[in-house]
């Protein structure tokens, strides 16, 4: 089982991870989103829908590409948030902070994260 908040699925439009790999393969062949070819674990993905990071697009292409394999992916966008849930929406402040995130949206994120571990036997 897997919970991802706010996950760098798709590699392709970030200038990071290709810095990371040098020359030693591109970006696309390791990136999550561009290699979904076999079943996963059950998924939970926590994101706001205005998130700049890792862009909800991405993130919901993934979730649909897991489902088709067979897989179980529950993708929660929480809308007018960014990059790890933050109430602060300046794209330069999603990548760098300072973070705000919004409370009520974390109490709820950690409520349906607490959901998926009971539904797969690990909480009771």
């Amino acid at each position: 089982m897997l919970i991802l908040i706010s996950p760098p699925v798709s590699l392709l439009n970030d200038k990071w991870p290709q810095l990371l790999l040098g020359k030693r393969t591109e970006a696309k062949t390791v990136s999550p989103a561009e290699n979904v070819t076999q079943r996963l674990p059950p998924i939970v993905i926590i994101e706001g829908a205005a998130d700049t990071v890792t862009p909800p697009l991405a993130t919901q292409r993934f979730c649909d590409q897991a489902k088709q394999l067979g897989g179980s992916c529950e993708l929660n966008l929480y809308p007018k948030l960014g990059h790890i849930l933050s109430r602060n929406l300046d794209p330069r402040a999603q990548e760098e902070g300072p973070f705000d995130p919004d409370p009520d949206a974390v109490r709820d994120a950690h409520a349906k994260d607490e959901a998926f571990l009971r539904r797969g036997g690990f909480l009771r």
